[in-house]
């Protein structure tokens, strides 16, 4: 249906076509007065809202049967203008979008602005390959693009290590070019624009989160098509944390964004090392540089922690607290990544570890003594009521409902999780909503709209990974009641890690063992006996998962007694996946025999013919390692894919291990042997990837063979099928 405005100037040159009549001459000499007529409107009113409609129809139908050179130029002319007015528009207000984001704390006290601004306070993190380097530097970042030397590229790199901060500098840069425009997308954004009726990542898509999000006004169909077509095809797209951004999408969902325009056109792509790992495979990256992460120098990181200590310490403190904070990593092995990233860092050097008394000896100490730090920090300022530990608590309730449910929280929700915390008090909800209102810790995001939903994210992914692993430690040593549901997930490796280094601390602790060895059995037997009378398949499937869970973690943390009882359990267990979970889980607590006779039974079986323990095993292997999809309904399923490349990958980096055990060794050799000689779906690539490693691997196998105790036949098995292939 026509708009109002094309109607009235409709009814306004009715009277030209009566005068002109009906033929070809009549026809274009009415269309040049209409189009004529609405441009003169448009200068005279200098407003657009009412006559896009009218202005493309009758364009259109003038393009469609011909008119003079100096109405295409006209036209030419208007569409031109147009297009300035929209980029001068949108350019201004993602450059004043972009100075809030940067006037914000991106961790403690300081903001990018702050980092850019103070010398040496900005980490020279560099990603590279063997032809390619981008550095978190401004000066370099200008050359580089002013030289246009950036090409399509992929920053792959751990959890802190900078990469966001290097797309925000990116944008920085690109906008001091007069009539550059640069977006930076996220994982925010896609939360935000969820419900967008357009293909997520189309051209559409993005003219819509436009409209949505940078325009206060209704904009007329003209615009759109002018939006669509001349401006948004010419900006950049910055594409930042694509790991955040597949854990909000479907798996069909981010299948379809990955061949969408913004994936295809964004000239930056940024992701966890992690997840490039599980996902390289499914990428399609073959035309980008693929630039991965570099710690920095020795010279940098003394000149950052100087110069972050100078903002609150006098000169003669600096050189001694320097000196404490970087030789750390050396009386504690486990702090080695402190060095390598600048979030970990900078929490380190914020915390004043000599006055405040605090010796961390694990990456975790690091995260608990910053996050205690910050809400102390509240408390004692004044701008809270709350008690420490209700506000913890509703920290990771935010953190495990964004971990659950894959999506951000809505401020709509915060009551009802909060009933869920059995120390705050109803009288502590009001005061413990305000706080997480204001909290560092978290970042609050508008809707779309004035009436719809704030969402809540943590203010970076490893604060998230830490507090679930926080809250499965809690619940391990009865500290809640929440906590058990976290079995029904698989964890990814980043919260894995925080896991670990919870479980190290567990049991070098008499008491914390038995509570936790305690809690772990008992929710053990709970489940193997509601697996009989689930209502649902799915039901019964999620629960053995469940209990293939909690039988790995007793095994590890669990006391002897309960050690044999779990033995005991997993020799008369006929479901492969609780079995092996809890014998792996035995043998890395220090009992290894259940795990060997399992492999031993795999063995005779394949002698025989049958291969289905096997499989079943190098299922599970391919969906933890991300060669394939790991279903928690089915986690022992091979679904028969072409790729064993992740697998291999990891195999071959456990095996080089300083901590490798004898039994831990037998499984991942057995896994490379079954991969070699029996599973032909993915032989080419096992080939392919084992040749990248074959030298090193050589070297470890002729290692273990002289290794006392590690007698198993699966390392000479595995030596003659290598040197069969070689020959």
């Amino acid at each position: 249906m026509a708009s109002q405005a094309f109607k009235d100037i409709l009814s306004e040159s009715s009277a030209l076509f009566g005068i002109l009549g009906f033929g070809l001459f009549g026809l274009l000499s009415a269309l040049r007065i209409v189009v004529r007529t609405i441009i003169r409107r448009i200068n005279a009113t200098r407003d657009r809202r009412n006559l896009g409609e009218s202005f493309s129809s009758w364009s259109h139908a003038y393009l469609q049967t011909g008119m003079n050179q100096k109405t295409c130029r006209t036209l030419s002319a208007m569409i031109n203008s147009i297009s300035a007015s929209l980029l001068a528009d949108i350019r201004l207000m993602v450059k004043k979008a972009m100075e809030e984001i940067d006037n914000n704390l991106i961790m403690y006290d300081l903001s990018l602005n702050e980092l850019v601004q103070t010398p040496n306070l900005l980490l020279p993190i560099t990603f590279q390959n063997a032809n390619s380097m981008i550095r978190v530097d401004l000066e370099f970042l200008r050359n580089l693009i002013s030289n246009n030397l950036l090409n399509p590229t992929l920053i792959v790199g751990p959890a802190g290590a900078g990469k966001s901060i290097l797309l925000r500098l990116l944008q920085r840069v690109f906008l001091e070019e007069p009539g550059k425009l640069c977006f930076i997308i996220d994982a925010d954004t896609f939360v935000l624009h969820r419900n967008s009726a357009q293909n997520i990542g189309s051209q559409a898509w993005i003219s819509d989160l436009v409209k949505t999000h940078y325009f206060s006004r209704k904009m007329d169909s003209f615009e759109e098509k002018t939006l669509t077509d001349r401006v948004l095809t010419n900006c950049i797209f910055l594409l930042d944390s694509l790991d955040e951004i597949a854990e909000r999408l479907s798996q069909q969902e981010f299948a379809i964004f990955c061949r969408s325009y913004l994936f295809r056109s964004s000239l930056v792509i940024t992701c966890r090392q992690s997840f490039f790992e599980r996902s390289s495979s499914t990428l399609d990256v073959a035309n980008r540089d693929i630039l991965t992460w570099q710690p920095a120098t020795e010279e940098s990181l003394v000149n950052f922690v100087q110069a972050y200590l100078s903002m609150s310490h006098s000169s003669t403190e600096i050189n001694a607290l320097s000196n404490h904070i970087l030789d750390l990593p050396k009386r504690h092995p486990a702090l080695h990544e402190v060095l390598e990233n600048p979030l970990l860092l900078t929490m380190l050097c914020s915390l004043d570890i000599d006055n405040a008394g605090l010796q961390p000896v694990r990456i975790c100490d690091i995260y608990s003594d910053f996050v205690f730090f910050l809400i102390d920090r509240e408390i004692s300022s004044g701008r809270t009521n709350a008690k420490r530990n209700s506000i913890i608590s509703a920290l990771i309730e935010v953190a495990w409902s964004r971990y659950s449910n894959k999506d951000t929280l809505q401020s709509g929700n915060l009551t009802h999780f909060l009933d869920r915390v059995s120390w705050a008090l109803p009288s502590e909800h009001d005061v413990v909503i305000q706080e997480l209102q204001g909290n560092p810790l978290l970042r609050w995001i508008p809707g779309d709209n004035p009436r719809a939903p704030i969402y809540v994210r943590l203010i970076h992914q490893s604060f998230q990974d830490y507090l679930i692993a926080l809250r499965l430690y809690r619940w391990l040593l009865s500290e809640t009641d929440y906590g058990d549901d976290f079995f029904t997930y698989i964890e990814t490796p980043e919260v894995t890690s925080f896991i670990k280094d919870f479980l190290s601390e567990i049991v070098c602790n008499g008491d914390q063992q038995a509570t936790a060895s305690y809690r772990l059995r008992s929710a053990l037997e709970e489940v193997l006996a509601r697996i009989t009378s689930c209502e649902s398949e799915s039901d019964g499937r999620l629960t053995t998962f469940a209990a293939g869970q909690i039988a790995y973690y007793l095994g590890i943390v669990g006391v002897e007694e309960d050690k044999k009882w779990l033995g005991d359990i997993i020799k008369t267990q006929s479901v492969f996946w609780v079995k092996r979970a809890g014998a792996i889980g035995l043998a890395i607590g220090g009992y290894p025999k259940l795990l060997e006779a399992l492999i031993d039974e795999m063995q005779e079986q394949i002698s025989c013919g049958n291969f289905i323990l096997a499989r079943q095993n190098i299922g599970i292997e391919l969906g933890y390692y991300g060669d394939q999809q790991f279903d928690v309904l089915d986690p022992t399923c091979d679904n028969g894919l072409s790729t064993c490349r992740k697998l291999v990958d990891h195999v071959c980096q456990e095996l080089s291990a300083d901590d490798l055990t004898a039994s831990n060794a037998r499984i991942l050799v057995f896994d490379l042997l079954y991969l070699h000689n029996h599973r032909m779906a993915s032989y080419d690539s096992f080939i392919a990837e084992i040749n990248v490693h074959s030298n090193e691997l050589a070297t470890i196998l002729n290692k273990m063979a002289t290794v006392s105790g590690w007698t198993f036949p699966e390392i000479k098995m595995l030596q003659d099928s290598l040197l069969v292939k070689n020959s």
